[in-house]
Order: C-alpha cells, then structure tokens, then sequence
C-alpha cells in the first residue's frame, strides 16, 4: 500500500509539472522564432513568469506536505499589502481574468493584522490558482477584505462550477480533489487547500468555503487584527 501511495503520488506530481514546464517550452521557442516583435516577446516573457510561478507554488506545496509542522511566524502587516501583493500575482495566471479588490465595512487597507506574509501570500496564491484554474475564460475574481470587532476577514471569490456539499470536507484533505458539475474529480494534486488549511491553523483561524451569490465558491479566512 505504500508504495502503491507512493507511486500515485510520483505520478501525481510528474503530471502537475508536466504542464507550466511544456508551456515554458513552448513560449521560449516563440520568443525565439519571433522575438523581434517586441508584443509577442512581452506577452510570452510575462505568462513565462506565471508557469514559473507555478512551478514554485508546487515545489512549496510538495515541500509543506512532508513535514510535520508547519512554521509560522506572524508580524503586524498591513491588510493592504497582502491584497494588493496577490492582485498581481493573479494577474499572471492564465485564462484573462480580470481581478478587482475591495476594502468593506469601513477596512483601511492600512489595518494591521497578525501574518506571516510567506504563509498567507502561500494560501492566497493556491485559493487564486484554484479560481483560474476552475472559472471560465475571462471570468473576473474579486479579492476582498471586510472589518469586523477583533480580525479581518479575507475572501477570494470566483464564479466557477463551485464545490458540492458533499465535497466540502473532502477537499480541505491530504491528496483530497472534489468533483465538477457533472460528477468528475477534478484535476490537481490535492495539496493546496490542505496545506492552506494547516497554515490558517498555525494562525488561529480556519479556511471554509461557501457558494457564491452567483454560481462559483468563497473562499473565508481571518486574521487576527494587530493591536
């Protein structure tokens, strides 16, 4: 049995790389066979920069998953700085989708609140990949951020195909993948919302998720506000 676990997990993750590293084949011989056109070279060095990005988001992902523990260490930060830090790193994914960021319930985006920028920005970049990955083309997230007494809630919404009730646990899990609309377990590793959920629990608080007012998921975490 484990070295079936083992194998699929090999197996699992050959896959995961298999498509930013093609992408980055593919972009590069475009840059060289047309890297004179100075649009095409900025438009494949930027979604380059993306799948690079995807890269390291798997490898941070494979790396958490081995360890026991995961070490936090949070700082006073502003709320502001987490926002707007992974309004550009979605703009780097594929699929055009525009990105917009709201500040509610009377929130400064100067507010202090208690994070580990590596570990948050972590669980931001995977609830982001999941909202490209799982939306139409060109389908807007928006990244938000709302006051209340004592933290600050953080939601990133998409207008997917959403998660099932059935699967709402099920995805939080180790290797753990829910289904699409028409009941077939989704593509991916099953490591990103995992590890998101560990790092929130290292913070003191819990990723959930619920569906959106139309269509797609919300995803929910907050920090303790630094005072």
């Amino acid at each position: 049995e484990l070295a079936r676990l083992k194998a699929d997990f090999s197996a699992m993750v050959a896959h995961e790389l298999d498509s930013p590293l093609s992408a980055i084949r593919k972009l590069n011989e475009m840059i060289n066979a047309r890297g004179g056109n100075s649009e095409v070279r900025g438009y494949a060095t930027a979604t380059m920069t993306g799948e690079i990005e995807a890269l390291n988001a798997l490898i941070d992902d494979v790396r958490a998953a081995g360890r026991d523990e995961f070490e936090v260490h949070p700082r006073p930060l502003p709320v502001g700085t987490l926002i707007e830090e992974a309004k550009v790193y979605a703009g780097l994914l594929p699929g055009g989708h525009p990105v917009t960021t709201a500040f509610l319930g009377g929130l400064d985006a100067r507010e202090m609140v208690w994070a580990d920028p590596e570990r948050i920005a972590q669980v931001l970049r995977n609830l982001l990949i999941n909202a490209a990955k799982y939306s139409p083309t060109g389908a807007p997230i928006e990244l938000r951020a709302s006051l209340g007494a004592e933290q600050v809630r953080i939601e990133v919404v998409d207008q997917g195909a959403g998660v099932s009730a059935e699967d709402v646990d099920l995805i939080f899990e180790k290797f753990g993948r829910g289904r699409d609309g028409e009941g077939r377990e989704v593509a991916g590793k099953g490591l990103g919302l995992y590890i998101s959920q560990r790092i929130m629990g290292g913070h003191g608080s819990r990723l959930t998720v619920r569906p959106g007012p139309h269509g797609g998921s919300v995803f929910v975490f907050d920090l303790d506000i630094a005072r």
